[in-house]
C-alpha cells in the first residue's frame, strides 16, 4: 500500500488488500523503536541471570527471575531473545547409580554355590544381594538376605546410601 499509495486511492487499496484504512494508518504511525529498545533492555537483563544460574535456567525460570526482580516480561519473548542470543540451558543428566563393573580383566572368584548340591531344607545356604531403587525422594539402596532352601527373605535393610553398614545390618536382622 505504501508503494502504490500515490497511484491509487487509499480506500481502494485497503479494500483490495482486505485491511482497514484505520489499521493501515495505525500500522504506519506505530513506534517500532520502543519494542527494539525493550528487547535490548531485556537482553541485557537475561544474560546475567543465565550466567548466574550456571547456564541451567531456561526461559520459564529466567522469566520468573526477571519478574521477581521487577522486570515485566513474557516467557515467549524471553524464549525468543534467548534463541537470538544462542542461550540454551544445560539439560540435567539423569543420575544412574554405579553398579558392578563386570567388563574388567581382573580374576573373578569361583562360584562355589554352583558347585554345591541344591539345599533340601531351610537355613543351609543364605544368599545376599544389593539393589538400588528410584523413589520420589531419590535413590534407595536395599540389601536383602535370602534363604537358598526356602527362597524367602530372612533379613533386609534399606538406606539412602550404598555403604558396608547396609549389608551388615541386613545380615544382623536375618
Amino acid at each position: 500500500m505504501k508503494q502504490r499509495g500515490g497511484d491509487y486511492c487509499l480506500t481502494e487499496l485497503a479494500e483490495a488488500l482486505e485491511v482497514s484504512r484505520s489499521g493501515f494508518h495505525a500500522h504506519r504511525h506505530k513506534d517500532r523503536g520502543s519494542r527494539l529498545q525493550r528487547d535490548k533492555q531485556l537482553l541485557a537483563a537475561i544474560h546475567p541471570v543465565f550466567l548466574e544460574s550456571r547456564r541451567s535456567y531456561g526461559s520459564p525460570r529466567i522469566t520468573w527471575a526477571l519478574r521477581k526482580a521487577g522486570e515485566p516480561c513474557g516467557k515467549n519473548r524471553v524464549a525468543r531473545l534467548m534463541r537470538e542470543l544462542g542461550l540454551r540451558a544445560k539439560q540435567k543428566r539423569r543420575f544412574r547409580p554405579q553398579t558392578t563393573d563386570s567388563a574388567h580383566r581382573l580374576p573373578v572368584a569361583d562360584n562355589w554355590l554352583a558347585r554345591m548340591p541344591a539345599p533340601d531344607r531351610p537355613n543351609q545356604i543364605w544368599i545376599g544381594d544389593i539393589t538400588s531403587i528410584l523413589t520420589a525422594e531419590g535413590w534407595l539402596s536395599l540389601s536383602a538376605i535370602l534363604d537358598g532352601g526356602s527362597r524367602r527373605s530372612v533379613g533386609w535393610h534399606a538406606e539412602d546410601s550404598l555403604s558396608t553398614s547396609l549389608v551388615t545390618r541386613a545380615w544382623k536382622k536375618a
